[in-house]
């Protein structure tokens, strides 16, 4: 996992370079607290929490795209699909909530996300985590604030 998350913010920060924004601007997205965020690439971006005593991380992608597109934040990869039902989040914003188990050669994830649309825009919070890692509070919680930003 920690290769992948080298080379993914690797290719984030070059992308970035372009002078392109994050995917989360205009909303009211809490991003977890003492998480190191990458560069947003317009699409997307990463925050990732490194593991005391280990080489892997934690993960956090939001990614965005035309609605239109969203058959891509929908699918839920390769894996067990362990949860999927309709949620609410912001107060009455409908959204849908994926849990998924990935097991590859070295290690076994645990994906959570959160997809969500408005406005002819759709969102994706994915959460990744070992499978015997506890669960980080923060990273749940930023995954159910792709919320719509209020006006003022």
């Amino acid at each position: 996992m920690r290769k992948q998350a080298v080379a993914l913010v690797t290719l984030l920060i070059g992308v970035s370079a372009c002078g392109l924004d994050s995917p989360v601007r205009g909303l009211d997205f809490r991003e977890p607290a003492g998480w190191t965020a990458t560069p947003g690439t317009g699409s997307s971006q990463v925050w990732y929490k490194e593991r005391p005593g280990r080489i892997d991380t934690d993960s956090l992608i939001v990614s965005r795209t035309k609605e239109s597109n969203r058959g891509y934040l929908d699918d839920a990869g390769d894996g067990r699909q362990l949860a999927s039902k309709p949620i609410t989040i912001c107060g009455d914003q409908p959204a849908w909530y994926r849990e998924t188990k990935r097991v590859r050669p070295e290690v076994e994830e645990i994906l959570e996300s959160i997809t969500t649309s408005w406005d002819g825009v759709a969102y994706k919070a994915l959460y990744i985590r070992l499978s015997n890692d506890s669960r980080d509070g923060a990273a749940e919680a930023a995954i159910r604030s792709l919320c719509k930003k209020k006006s003022t």
